[in-house]
């Protein structure tokens, strides 16, 4: 249970199918279990769990399903293994499970369920009488047909009507009776022994006002917890502005050289790209190149972003700024996985038409360029970045911080303004690489400190759940194919979304370091 509560789908298959009598296990050991009937409750769970990727949640699902019809045949049971009622002749767990998915959206999963041979009512009974008694079990708020009818002189609604009723309101039955009590004119027609005989002693009503309140509290909460997390935002923001104000007017002379290569392509655009030079520039003060887009509005074009109007990013111009500013570091911040005439990955560097220019210099060159202009540090902050990081250590960069794998937008300007945020710490002309080294790990503490938030009701009671919003993996399969990526693709079987993998390299004379899960390792 707990593995299907955490999503973790490869422990799950693991277990079944290692020890599928797992199936067959009572936790009421008073209950003699006989083969062909199965707990169910693991499957309304991965129904039911908060927190579960919707593609996570189906293949749990599929699993469980699979697993119980596996472990039947291997019993020797034929036939539906799926119920309606359980032999305390309440809901069964599979029924929970179906409308539960049902309840929250998961319209594949209940059509995979109600193919598999889960009912959703009590059609499949032979006996009316046991109908009847199974249809007050799973709907015990229902109003009977019989009772509202004893009044109107005949058999006003009949069940022709509402099936039809259903099928016009999505099956939705409060608005069904709602709708065919107004078409026969029944609102002032009560039932013997008053519109309170239905709900004696206010059993139902009470329910209702209590599910009412805990969604009004829910909604109050959301909102409450919205508005204390945008004050803690503004809060840090004046923070960080008046702790980096004494830092800058330090420093008025810009260490950090920024180049923002954002293509006008509506493919390749990069609209967070600018956020990272501008993170990092609240830490160290920094000249900024590029970031801004054209987009046509009304027929002409119009700059976007507009932070700054220079958009040549060009290596030309890479070559000048370097030359002209000498600056102690290099922030690069675009896609650096631009697929060169060798197939290799290089930098996508943008002319002032918010092109991608890369076909024109190799990371050689690169490496070379920056080498020669005595940066201290060098960041690439883009997708499989590794070569050429390791391209400019062979060439004499000291230290370099880059990516082996795609990087979503957001865990990139995360790691960045953790990691000038510590490097501004040190004003030294020189910092080592246990300095770059700590900076890193502020970088990517940054990035799995933040958290998702998760509210729902439990027992009429809201409760607020947390967990990872990120985990440093490969967003891509053996086979290259992204898996996980940006909240747009499916996430992590913790339920996290992949963060891609940074790597710290740097050289101290002929010796070249990897710095990787806070340990440095020699490397040729």
């Amino acid at each position: 249970w707990s593995a299907i509560k955490a999503g973790r789908l490869g422990v799950v298959q693991q277990l079944l199918a290692s020890a599928p009598a797992l199936l067959d296990d009572e936790l009421d050991p008073s209950i003699l279990r006989e083969a062909g009937t199965y707990d169910c409750e693991p499957l309304y769970i991965a129904c039911s769990e908060d927190g579960l990727h919707l593609d996570t949640r189906f293949e749990m699902v599929r699993t469980l399903v699979s697993a119980y019809r596996a472990r039947a045949t291997q019993q020797g049971v034929e036939g539906n293994i799926f119920y309606v009622i359980n032999r305390r002749w309440r809901p069964s767990a599979e029924y929970r499970a179906l409308r539960a998915a049902r309840e929250r959206g998961f319209d594949d999963i209940m059509r995979y369920l109600i193919e598999s041979g889960v009912p959703f009512d009590s059609s499949a009974e032979p006996d009316p009488a046991a109908r009847d008694k199974i249809d007050q079990i799973l709907f015990p708020h229902r109003i009977s047909m019989d009772t509202l009818n004893l009044n109107s002189g005949g058999n006003v609604i009949t069940d022709e009507e509402m099936l039809h009723a259903r099928q016009l309101f999505g099956r939705n039955n409060a608005m069904a009776w709602g709708y065919l009590v107004g078409k026969h004119h029944l609102e002032d027609r009560a039932p013997p022994g008053g519109w309170a005989s239905l709900d004696p002693d206010e059993v139902r009503s009470r329910a209702l006002r209590d599910a009412i309140d805990a969604e009004a509290r829910l909604r109050d909460l959301r909102s409450r917890t919205l508005l204390a997390e945008q004050e803690r935002v503004r809060e840090d923001l004046l923070a960080e502005q008046l702790a980096y104000s004494t830092l800058r007017s330090a420093a008025a002379d810009p260490k950090l050289l920024c180049f923002v290569c954002n293509p006008d392509a509506t493919d390749d655009a990069l609209p967070q790209a600018l956020n990272d030079a501008l993170a990092a520039s609240q830490a160290i003060p920094a000249h900024i190149f590029g970031g801004t887009q054209y987009a046509k509005v009304g027929g002409k074009r119009t700059l976007q972003e507009a932070q700054t109007a220079d958009r040549d990013c060009s290596f030309a111009r890479l070559k000048e700024e370097l030359s002209a500013k000498k600056p102690w570091y290099f922030l690069f911040s675009g896609h650096a996985d631009v697929t060169g005439p060798c197939r290799e990955k290089r930098l996508g560097f943008t002319n002032s038409e918010g092109q991608i220019t890369s076909t024109e210099v190799d990371n050689d060159q690169v490496a070379e360029l920056l080498a020669r202009s005595q940066v201290r540090l060098v960041v690439l902050n883009g997708c499989e970045s590794l070569e050429l990081a390791k391209a400019c250590i062979r060439k004499g960069v000291p230290a370099v911080v880059c990516w082996e794998t795609v990087v979503p937008d957001e865990a990139a300007y995360l790691v960045v303004r953790g990691f000038f945020r510590k490097l501004a710490e040190s004003q030294e002309a020189v910092v080592s690489k246990d300095d770059f080294a700590r900076a890193f790990d502020v970088g990517k503490e940054a990035v799995v400190s933040k958290n998702s938030v998760h509210l729902t009701v439990v027992s009429g009671e809201v409760v607020t759940r947390t967990k990872p919003y990120f985990e440093f993996a490969d967003p891509k399969d053996k086979d290259g194919s992204i898996i996980c990526d940006f909240g747009v693709k499916g996430m992590l079987e913790s339920g996290s979304r992949a963060a891609g993998k940074p790597v710290l390299l740097a050289a101290e004379g002929e010796r070249r370091w990897e710095y990787r899960a806070g340990d440095w390792r020699a490397v040729d």
